[in-house]
């Protein structure tokens, strides 16, 4: 065949290449989409090449298809034992050099991320990112099974995993590749076998056979040999087989006291005139969950608690509370112990967690299940921590939570319609242990933002209070079960306070506070308040809409428009919008615009204007794009406003790829280059010249 070592090559690297796309996992699909954007095209394709060499082929078929794929494919271009193993070695070697170039890409994309002005920028990962589908890659799941190992981190533990799975890999690549090529030679072999002319009868007399000879007998052909087609399907089969034999930890994965007491109420309105509520309480029992706290499951439980969010609430001023919040479920069931033994942790944690989908009437699926090293903290316990989260739930379950506390204390006042409205928190279970001595006491917290229920923008005087947030629902007196309630108004510091109630409530303008505590012999009250003398800023409502607004390709230029409309009742002015945070976080996004800050001037009282900004995008994946600020000044104060987080899906652009990859590379990507081209057109020269002397010879 003129073409057959080049062929099997190039074939077989872009049969690996190709389904090793096809086959990442859902894990490392999504820390694609997540990361891509913020170091380049070269993410995703180096992420897929180190999967399709250190991935567990013998515990994840789809891997194991990739690489006897690939081989079939190679050794049906190769058709015999010596070329097969010399395209399969150039393809191995193709494969790490491919790897090492999109790391050298990589290792730019770095440089760029943290040498911009505004250094490091981490964006939260794309909504549907789990930390329970990043976990469950194979891989992923060995290595955080010795880096979790009793005896702490084991390196070697993880080397020896990574280069047993890569070992296998190769090995299993080289069978399948010889193994075709000599399937493949007999086939072709045998129907390319010339037919021997019939030789021409003599037409001379044959001399008759002398009386008494024997005539000469056939002598019987060797038998056949077996189908290689078998030979290759052992091979996979032991392979496979191999995979039950290895250990288990290389061929698959296995995959005071702290309680919250009193019912506590506080609502604060900030400087921009956002309004947040924070409310936690005691309850009596859960439903479904034994009150029963000696029995085991309570023992050495750090925490156990079902929750909901609808994932944009706020934690942590961009700390690691937000950022982990993102990646769980939105509904769901955690549960930690600290336990010498994960096992017991584990099963304990299935009880608890039956235990709860039975009371909220809901199916809780175990999502995560991670064996953490002990960092002390719980009084008198050792060995390590056990993290289980089940998901599971809906919007019944948010109604059957904050249920709990409506029929008590402050609680009687909250409404799923102010609760729900904007981003929201809420769990129940039970939270705070730190030694495994405490009593447990089941408890609710809620955060929510009410902004939208406030009406805190230009000058005058406000009134912050339960009734005037709430309505006129429920009663506004200490809490039976929780025994003690209290009440916390916080406003703006410095600001004239006018009244306030009742008058048991203390205030201290100074540092914009009211308190107001109840007990078991306080008797209700009609209203919690604080009326103050302020200035907040205008109200502005900002869009943010970008062209096309659907998926666009890698390399595509997007327009993005940002319209800010004053809501107050005073004109704001020298409206500035921004997009130096966007610019900052994804070096890949190309500004095309003269600047990231478009002027907008002055803006009267309800209208609008709109800023336009145009950049060209310059890799895949998704990119979660941080608030747009918009600042103005209002009453001789500059203020500054954010828009809400939008989305933009790219998707890969194997043109942009290939152009960047080359020139990212270059000198050293040239040579390859040439000899992708070259050798094709050498070896069909040379083919040619072989079938023309192979003509003059019969011509002769």
């Amino acid at each position: 065949m003129i073409l057959g070592k080049y062929l099997a090559w190039l074939s077989s690297t872009t049969v690996a290449v190709a389904l090793g796309w096809t086959v990442l996992p859902k894990g490392f699909v999504e820390v694609a989409n997540w990361i891509g954007p913020l170091l380049g095209p070269s993410f995703k394709p180096l992420l897929t090449l180190v999967f399709l060499f250190v991935g567990p082929s013998l515990s994840y078929t789809p891997l194991l298809t990739v690489w006897v794929s690939a081989g079939v494919v190679g050794g049906f271009f190769a058709r015999g034992v010596l070329r097969s193993m010399i395209a399969g070695t150039l393809s191995t070697i193709t494969l790490i050099l491919l790897a090492v170039a999109n790391g050298f890409l990589l290792i730019s994309g770095i440089r760029n991320l943290v040498s911009g002005s505004g250094g490091f920028n981490l964006p939260p990962p794309p909504p549907g990112t789990s930390l329970a589908d990043i976990l469950s890659v194979p891989v992923v799941g060995q290595i955080v099974q010795q880096a979790t190992s009793p005896g702490g981190p084991s390196l070697l533990g993880i080397a020896s995993v990574l280069a047993v799975n890569f070992g296998l890999n190769i090995a299993l690549f080289a069978g399948s590749f010889i193994g075709s090529g000599v399937m493949f030679r007999k086939i072709f072999h045998r129907r390319a076998k010339p037919v021997k002319p019939r030789p021409v009868e003599d037409s001379m007399p044959k001399p008759p056979t002398p009386p008494g000879s024997i005539p000469p007998v056939a002598t019987p052909s060797a038998p056949a040999p077996a189908p290689t087609a078998t030979v290759l399907s052992l091979l996979v089969i032991a392979l496979l087989i191999l995979g039950t034999v290895v250990p288990a930890g290389l061929a698959q994965s296995s995959g005071s006291s702290g309680v919250l007491t009193g019912e506590q109420m506080e609502l604060g309105v900030q400087k921009d005139g956002s309004l947040r509520m924070v409310y936690s309480t005691n309850v009596s029992s859960l439903p479904g969950v034994s009150a029963d706290y000696s029995r085991a499951e309570f023992q050495n439980l750090v925490a156990g608690s079902i929750f909901s969010f609808n994932g944009s609430v706020q934690v942590g001023a961009g700390g690691p509370p937000s950022f982990l919040l993102s990646l769980l479920p939105r509904h769901g069931f955690l549960a930690i112990y600290q336990v010498s033994d994960p096992q017991v942790g584990k099963g304990r944690a299935d009880v608890l967690a039956s235990e709860f989908a039975q009371g909220f009437a809901v199916s809780l699926q175990p999502a995560v299940s991670l064996v953490l090293p002990s960092f002390g903290g719980q009084q008198g316990s050792s060995g390590s921590i056990y993290l289980g989260i089940y998901e599971g739930g809906q919007q019944n379950t948010t109604l059957r939570m904050l249920g709990l506390v409506q029929s008590d204390g402050v609680g009687t006042i909250l409404t799923p319609r102010k609760v729900f409205a904007g981003s929201y928190a809420i769990m129940a279970g039970f939270l705070g242990f730190e030694n495994a001595s405490a009593t447990p006491s089941p408890s609710v917290s809620v955060v929510a933002d009410l902004t939208g229920f406030s009406n805190f923008y230009g000058r005058g005087t406000f009134t912050l209070g339960l009734r005037e947030t709430f309505g006129a629902q429920g009663t506004i007196a200490p809490s039976a079960t929780a025994k003690t309630t209290q009440i916390r108004l916080e406003f703006p510091t410095n600001s004239t306070v006018v009244a306030w109630g009742p008058s048991t409530a203390t205030v201290n303008s100074t540092q914009g506070l009211y308190q107001l505590l109840l007990n078991t012999t306080s008797s209700p009250t009609p209203n919690a308040f604080v009326t103050f003398d302020a200035s907040f800023p205008q109200r502005i409502h900002i869009d943010r809409r970008t062209d096309p607004s659907s998926t666009v390709s890698a390399g595509a230029t997007v327009t993005e428009k940002v319209s800010v409309r004053n809501l107050g009742n005073e004109t704001i002015h020298g409206v500035v919008v921004s997009e130096k945070k966007l610019f900052q976080t994804y070096p890949t996004l190309e500004l095309l615009s003269p600047s990231y800050n478009s002027t907008l001037g002055d803006i009267d009282p309800q209208a609008s204007r709109e800023a336009t900004v145009q950049f060209r995008v310059g890799s895949n994946g998704v990119y979660t794009m941080p608030s747009a600020e918009v600042s103005y000044v209002d009453q001789n104060k500059t203020i500054s406003r954010e828009s809400s987080q939008t989305m933009l899906v790219s998707t890969f652009n194997l043109e942009l790829y290939l152009g960047k990859l080359v020139s990212g590379t270059a000198p050293y990507s040239y040579p390859l280059v040439g000899l992708v081209v070259l050798t094709p057109v050498k070896s069909l020269i040379g083919g040619i010249g072989k079938l023309s002397t192979r003509r003059r010879k019969k011509t002769r």
